[in-house]
């Protein structure tokens, strides 16, 4: 089964978050340190992160984040439009798959929740906002 959606957006990055394994603490970025990653920004080690929540009238839903990672119909961009704020900027079609069946996208309410550049090397950045809803997507066999 895939996820399939179509995502346009323009997000303020309410934070971005780096884990230091040397000295075993988060990193504090500097708007300098953020307009260094916003002149590095590279799509293709890109990743954005959905979160589906099964909707369970008895009570007993589950979460699964689905990760989108480049693809040819992508395009996004790290900006800066004033001083020390950053925007996410872009748009792109979607497929991921997923490991369930038989269930509807009814059953289900999606979000868009982070990003993410540089995902398992030392410079991975995790890029955070407040959650954008997705109401037009789609679980296709």
């Amino acid at each position: 089964m895939n996820f399939t959606t179509n995502v346009k957006i323009s997000v303020e990055i309410k934070n971005f978050e780096r884990f230091d394994n040397i000295e075993f603490d988060f990193v504090q970025f500097t708007d300098d340190m953020k307009r260094e990653i916003s002149s590095k920004f590279e799509p293709k080690k890109f990743r954005i992160v959905f979160d589906l929540t099964h909707v369970d009238p008895e009570g007993d839903g589950y979460s699964i984040h689905a990760t989108a990672s480049h693809r040819k119909k992508a395009n996004f961009e790290l900006i800066e439009p004033s001083t020390g704020v950053f925007r996410l900027i872009g748009e792109a079609a979607v497929s991921v798959p997923l490991k369930i069946s038989q269930v509807k996208a009814a059953d289900f309410m999606a979000s868009l929740i982070y990003c993410d550049l540089w995902k398992g090397t030392e410079d991975a950045v995790k890029l955070e906002f407040d959650a954008i809803n997705i109401s037009d997507f789609d679980l296709v066999e």
